[in-house]
């Protein structure tokens, strides 16, 4: 079997972040915890992905100037899936903040998903 390309080493990393969402996603709500789960999980998932990454780039599977290339962009990527996820989903339904995030929740949720990229690329900058 022959190893992944970069890019697609990237991309089946991204494909695990949003399962990874949806499951915590899930979970969340089938404990009825439904309030700023986006809030808790975006940034989540993100940190999860970080980790990854950054595990690959320590192993050599990855270099730091494709890494940045492929992601260049992905955060804005993630929160329009996620969010496309939770207005079209019937079990948000229930919780017009997560169905529908808006205004300050989403700035919140922004904010804290460029921070855990903002951490991610110390780490990659103390390489």
């Amino acid at each position: 079997m022959n190893p992944l390309s970069e890019q697609q080493l990237i991309e089946q990393l991204k494909r695990q972040t949003l399962r990874q969402y949806e499951r915590n996603l899930n979970r969340d709500l089938s404990q009825q915890l439904g309030y700023e789960v986006l809030l808790r999980n975006v940034p989540t998932a993100l940190d999860e992905l970080a980790s990854q990454l950054l595990e690959k780039v320590q192993q050599n599977e990855l270099s730091l100037a494709s890494l940045e290339m492929l992601l260049d962009g992905y955060t804005a990527e993630f929160l329009t899936v996620v969010l496309q996820k939770h207005r079209t989903s019937c079990a948000l339904s229930n919780f017009p903040q997560e169905h529908n995030p808006a205004g300050e929740y989403l700035q919140r949720v922004i904010e804290a998903a460029e921070a855990s990229w903002y951490r991610f690329s110390q780490q990659l900058q103390a390489l």
